[in-house]
């Protein structure tokens, strides 16, 4: 189950930049991976959806670089 994508980066929020660095490649490789098809929409059962997951890594995403960029200011 996926948490809401505020409460995933207020929990980040005393973590270094160089571990902050490493969670948005993270999430970089599950977006390419969606994006190369490489997920399996025969599964019935998953939850959330492949869709759904990727979403949520896109807004995770842009709100962690935001925090990055925040904390290099």
């Amino acid at each position: 189950m996926l948490v809401e994508p505020d409460k995933f980066i207020e929990n980040l929020k005393d973590d270094s930049i160089e571990s902050l660095v490493r969670e948005r490649n993270k999430i970089i490789r599950k977006i390419q991976y969606y994006e190369e098809n490489k997920h399996n929409r025969d599964q019935f059962d998953i939850y959330p959806s492949p869709e759904t997951e990727y979403g949520w890594n896109n807004v995770v995403l842009m709100k962690l670089t935001n925090m990055i960029i925040e904390r290099n200011h």
